[in-house]
């Protein structure tokens, strides 16, 4: 088969099956933010800390401008964070300097934003990975699950443990009150 017929496949099974679709379709849900409900186009940005955010910034109000207000855009931003994307995940604070300045002017112009945060896996080199070893997924054998990024080191974390959902969370909350 296709891909599109893959898609539908799993479309199909996830409406009947996935805990995430219990509530309905996303299109006819009230629970989803407004911001993102009709985006009409999606950007992807900064994956190299060497590209200032002002070049970042000029790309999106070019796309801006071509689309003309015909539909909103949104951008979701990787590398945003203090650290060079996949390095010391999942610390993301303080984000880069001129971050916030440049959310504030996008969202003047009707650009939503969503700075990406890695869900899934924990640096082996955070210094906070051996207090939170006990909850990194495991192999049958008993070893950590290894993941290498680069030259980095990663265990996804056990996405059942409260104590990852509750991180999430609140680096989710910290993200949106302090860069919009």
């Amino acid at each position: 088969g296709k891909w599109n017929d893959a898609a539908k496949a799993y479309r199909k099974w996830s409406a009947e099956n996935a805990i995430w679709m219990k509530k309905g379709p996303l299109v006819s849900r009230k629970d989803r933010s407004e911001d993102f409900r009709d985006i009409g186009m999606w950007f992807l940005f900064q994956y190299n800390h060497a590209i200032p955010l002002s070049r970042t910034e000029q790309e999106l109000g070019k796309a801006h401008s071509l689309v003309n207000g015909r539909f909103p855009i949104a951008v979701h931003i990787y590398s945003w964070h203090k650290h060079p994307h996949d390095v010391l995940v999942p610390d993301y604070f303080p984000a880069r300097e001129g971050f916030a300045e440049m959310v504030g002017r996008l969202r003047k112009k009707g650009i939503r934003v969503m700075p990406y945060l890695n869900g899934r896996i924990w640096d082996w080199g955070h210094g906070d990975f051996k207090k939170v070893e006990k909850w990194m997924c495991r192999l049958a054998n008993g070893k950590l699950h290894n993941e290498r990024w680069g030259d980095r080191d990663f265990s996804a974390v056990c996405p059942a443990v409260d104590m990852w959902g509750d991180w999430l969370v609140d680096i989710g909350r910290k993200t949106v009150e302090d860069y919009g």
